[in-house]
């Protein structure tokens, strides 16, 4: 988030301070399942910046943030209970691979060549750290 925000100190941040008010109050009136109408309140260049910062989180794991003890905390997804997954299960980013998992043809070709090589993760090839 440091990153995305450009700033050392998370608490030095304006947008840091409005997002983790929104997510404050969103949480304490029980209305996440009514995020799509409170989400017009906040303005859309915090928007845009907010979309940033849980897309990284969200291709890293991190999910359903709230706001604990006066700072925004993720939940982490550990494991996802199905045999298939892999690391590349919750990302978003185009690539290859994912294409070919999501088709099963990345299953068919291990199933009819016993030495096939996979693809490396896009993430990988980028250089993008998990």
């Amino acid at each position: 988030m440091r990153r995305i925000f450009q700033i050392g100190n998370l608490d030095e941040s304006e947008d840091y301070k409005l997002i983790k008010n929104h997510l404050y109050l969103v949480g304490r009136q029980g209305n996440h399942g009514r995020w799509d109408e409170y989400r017009t309140k906040i303005p859309q260049e915090l928007l845009d910046t907010w979309v940033r910062v849980m897309t990284e989180c969200r291709r890293n794991g991190f999910i359903n943030p709230h706001v604990e003890h006066g700072v925004i905390v993720f939940d982490q997804v550990l494991a996802s209970g199905m045999d298939n997954a892999d690391l590349c299960t919750l990302c978003d980013r185009y690539c290859i691979r994912r294409e070919m998992v999501d088709t099963g043809e990345l299953k068919r070709r291990k199933t009819m060549n016993k030495d096939y090589q996979e693809l490396e993760m896009c993430w990988v090839q980028r250089g993008f750290a998990r």
